[in-house]
C-alpha cells in the first residue's frame, strides 16, 4: 500500500546492520534515501520527510546512522561522517535489490550536517540518480580556541583505548545545561539562539527515546579533519538540487550559492527557502511547501534523462569491451583454428588431437566477454545510440563464429 511504513534493515560493507523504515511509493517508481540530522536518530524530523515522500509517490528509506538509534555500531554516538557517507552506497544497493523501486531512479537527500554527506556520497557513487542538499555546511571546523585541547584529548583517548579503557565522551550540554560551543559554526549563533539549544536537546529526547546528548571525543577529531567541499565538484554529472535558507546565519547564503554555481552538473536547481534561517528552518515547517519542488525535481529524473545512468551504461560497455579484446583479435585471424573439431570461421579445422591449453583460455575469455557485452547492451538503452548498434552486430558475428 502506498505510504505504508515497514521496518527494514540492511548490511554495510564492514558488517554492521543499519535499521530503519521504508515508506513505500508506487511499485516501480523512484526512491530517495533520507539522511538524518547531526547525532540524531531518524525520529527527529527526517521520519516525517520520508513519510511525506512515501505519501506523494516516492519510496523513501530513512534509517539510523551507524552507532545511533537502533542501528549497530560501537562505541555508541561515535560519528564518522565519511563512513556515514559510505553507508549511503550500501543503502543504494539495498534499494536496488528491492524489487519495489526502479533501480535507476534512486536519489539521496540531506540537510545541514548531512548535506555534505549526501554530496560526498554522490561524488563517488554514480548509481545515484539525483541528490538534494539543503542548508549547506561545507566545512566542520572546531572552534579555534577549543581545538588544541580537543585534539590533544582525542589523541590521549586513542592511547587510553589501546590500554583497555572505555572511550572518552563529551556531552553536548554542560553541567549548567548550556550547550557546548565546540564547533565554529555554533559559535556564530546569537545569544538568544544559543540559549534555545538546550531546549532543542530536551525536546529531541521526547521525540526520540534513543537520542543521546553526548558524542565520543573521536567524533570531534574526525569532524575536524572532514573537509568535503573539495569533493563536491565530482558530483557531476549527477543532477543536484540545493536549497538555502534565506536568512542562514551560520553559512552565508552567498557562499552556498557560490558552491552551487561551481557544480558542473547540467541538470541543477537552486532554491531559496524564504523567511527561514538556519536555527528556525524546521520551526512549524510546512512540508508541502518545503518538499513540493523537491518532489518535482525527483520525479523529473527519469531513466532516459539521467546523466548518471548514461555514464553508468557507458562504463558497463567499456568494461565489457576490455573483456572482449581476445575476441577482436580472433576476428583478425579468422583462418586460425581455435579448437580441434571446431574449425575456423572460414573453414574446417585442419588439426587433430587434444584441445590446447591456450585455445581453452581463449575460448573461455571469448565466451565470458560475450556474456558481459550482451548484458551491457541489454542495459544500455537508447542513449547508447550507434555504438550499441555496432556492438550488437559484433556480438552476432562472434556468436556465429563460435558455433561448431
Amino acid at each position: 500500500m502506498v505510504g505504508e511504513r515497514k521496518d527494514v534493515e540492511f548490511r554495510t560493507a564492514d558488517g554492521l546492520i543499519l535499521r530503519g523504515w521504508l515508506f513505500e511509493g508506487p511499485k516501480g517508481g523512484p526512491a530517495v534515501i533520507v539522511n538524518g540530522a547531526f547525532n540524531s536518530p531518524k525520529e527527529i524530523f527526517v521520519d516525517k520527510v520520508a513519510a511525506w515522500f512515501g505519501r506523494n509517490g516516492v519510496t523513501a528509506l530513512v534509517y539510523d546512522a551507524r552507532t545511533l538509534g537502533v542501528s549497530d555500531g560501537l562505541p555508541r554516538n561515535d560519528l564518522d561522517p565519511q563512513k556515514i557517507a559510505e553507508d549511503n552506497h550500501d543503502a543504494v544497493t539495498f534499494l536496488q535489490d528491492e524489487s519495489w523501486v526502479d533501480p535507476n531512479r534512486i536519489a539521496i537527500w540531506g540537510f545541514f550536517w548531512s548535506s555534505g554527506i549526501t554530496l560526498e556520497a554522490a561524488a563517488f557513487d554514480k548509481r545515484v540518480a539525483a541528490v538534494i542538499a539543503q542548508g549547506l555546511m561545507p566545512d566542520w571546523c572546531l572552534n579555534p580556541p577549543d581545538q588544541p585541547a580537543i585534539i590533544a584529548r582525542a589523541v590521549e583517548d586513542r592511547a587510553n583505548q589501546l590500554r583497555g579503557n572505555p572511550p572518552d565522551y563529551i556531552p553536548l550540554l554542560g553541567d549548567k545545561g548550556e550547550h557546548l560551543m565546540l564547533f565554529k559554526y555554533l559559535s556564530e549563533l546569537t545569544p538568544e539562539q544559543k540559549h534555545n539549544l538546550p531546549a532543542w536537546a530536551h525536546a529531541a529526547k521526547k521525540d526520540a527515546p534513543t537520542f543521546n546528548d553526548r558524542m565520543t571525543v573521536q567524533s570531534f577529531y574526525r569532524h575536524a579533519k572532514w573537509k568535503p567541499l573539495h569533493l563536491f565538484a565530482s558530483v557531476s554529472p549527477t543532477p543536484v538540487m540545493i536549497l538555502t535558507p534565506e536568512n542562514d546565519e551560520i553559512v552565508p547564503p552567498e557562499l552556498q550559492r557560490s558552491i552551487f554555481d561551481s557544480l558542473q552538473s547540467e541538470q541543477k536547481r537552486f532554491e531559496i527557502v524564504k523567511g527561514r534561517g538556519h536555527m528556525n528552518f524546521l520551526a512549524n515547517i510546512n512540508l508541502d511547501e518545503l518538499l513540493a519542488g523537491q518532489l518535482a525535481f525527483l520525479k523529473d529524473r527519469s531513466p532516459a534523462t539521467s546523466l548518471a545512468s548514461i555514464a553508468l551504461n557507458s562504463s558497463r560497455i567499456s568494461f565489457s569491451l576490455s573483456m572482449t579484446s581476445l575476441a577482436l583479435q580472433f576476428f583478425t585471424t579468422l583462418s586460425t583454428p581455435v579448437a580441434p573439431g571446431m574449425g575456423s570461421a572460414l573453414g574446417p579445422d585442419p588439426h587433430d588431437g587434444d584441445l590446447r591449453t591456450g585455445d581453452a583460455l581463449a575460448i573461455g575469455n571469448l565466451t565470458n566477454g560475450l556474456g558481459q557485452l550482451e548484458v551491457a547492451l541489454e542495459h544500455a538503452g537508447p542513449e547508447a545510440g550507434v555504438p550499441a548498434l555496432v556492438l550488437g552486430h559484433v556480438v552476432e558475428r562472434l556468436q556465429r563464429a563460435l558455433q561448431p
